[in-house]
């Protein structure tokens, strides 16, 4: 295969659909940033990433910046060579890395076309305050679906939400609840308390991410206290290691993405490791767009067996068609 001829790093705004509402921000649109590789033999292949403040340390314009900059060392290297270069340059800054780790690795990866991809979606996501509002109710759910329910951060607002589930005892459905590391220790002692208490507590799979990202010990603590409850990890898991801790703490589930993990090779070979270390594995991005979706939803159908229920590769549908 030839080399690199050139490569460009250029920014989109995605308008979406509707505004996407997270404990520490309401989106109404995804700001991305793509990569484009072109080979002297005429081929190229298109990657992109989002970055977003809280999922990651590292900000949109930094990231950016490292894009830039790399898109530039890289011209004139062949693939094997730029790949080995920007895992170097970016060690432990997956953001940074994934647009042109992921953009090399597709000319060797084939995704699944979009129709097929629509197939494979399943999961279906609401806030706290579309509940307490009265916009979700019995008749929204249905038997053998799942459902992502996403906090707030406020206590209160979330323990109603949550107690307001109950009506979900004859639906044979599951739900997901997402915290987005909203809380401190103490307060998720107290929700997790309340929690079970909630007859709804039976049809939720797991707890994820109620602690900052950091608070690998508030987390053990979690899971000591209240052994019952299924809790799943996400913007700390980017490696092998941080697998391994949530395995050493009790976390039964964990979240991979494609931005998080590197580029292709990197998110099969931790998908793989996970499920074959115990882990239950979720992947899947919901604040992304179609070539990131893409490749998510294509090793999710090839490695079906590697991955706990539905996945949230689910970007792509917020985006306003």
């Amino acid at each position: 295969m030839s080399n690199i001829s050139s490569v460009t790093v250029d920014e989109r705004s995605y308008p979406l659909s509707k505004p996407y509402k997270l404990s520490f921000v309401t989106l109404r649109e995804f700001q991305t940033i793509r990569v484009t590789i072109s080979l002297k033999n005429g081929e190229s292949r298109v990657a992109e990433v989002v970055p977003l403040e809280v999922y990651s340390d590292e900000s949109y314009v930094n990231v950016l910046s490292r894009l830039k900059e790399q898109a530039r060392n890289i011209v004139g290297l062949s693939l094997e060579v730029a790949r080995k270069e920007t895992l170097c340059s970016f060690k432990d800054k997956p953001f940074s890395a994934t647009g042109i780790l992921t953009a090399i690795d597709l000319f060797n990866f084939q995704p699944i076309a979009k129709i097929e991809a629509d197939n494979l979606h399943t999961l279906i996501p609401f806030s706290t305050s579309q509940l307490l509002r009265n916009e979700i109710k019995q008749d929204w759910f249905s038997h053998g679906k799942t459902y992502k329910l996403k906090l707030s951060g406020d206590l209160s607002e979330d323990q109603r939400s949550l107690a307001k589930l109950n009506f979900l005892t004859n639906i044979d459905c599951s739900i997901r609840v997402d915290a987005n590391q909203a809380y401190k220790f103490d307060q998720a002692r107290l929700l997790l308390e309340d929690f079970q208490k909630n007859i709804a507590g039976t049809k939720v799979e797991y707890l994820e991410q109620l602690l900052d990202s950091d608070d690998w010990d508030g987390q053990k603590e979690l899971v000591s206290i209240f052994p019952k409850t299924e809790f799943m990890l996400d913007e700390p898991i980017v490696d092998f290691a941080s697998i391994d801790k949530a395995r050493s703490i009790g976390v039964n589930y964990v979240k991979l993405k494609l931005y998080k993990q590197g580029g292709i090779i990197e998110l099969i070979a931790h998908a793989e490791y996970a499920n074959q270390n115990g882990l239950k594995v979720i992947l899947g991005n919901g604040v992304a767009t179609w070539p990131s979706n893409q490749v998510e939803l294509s090793v999710y159908a090839e490695n079906r067996s590697w991955f706990s229920g539905v996945h949230e590769a689910n970007g792509y549908k917020k985006v306003l068609a």
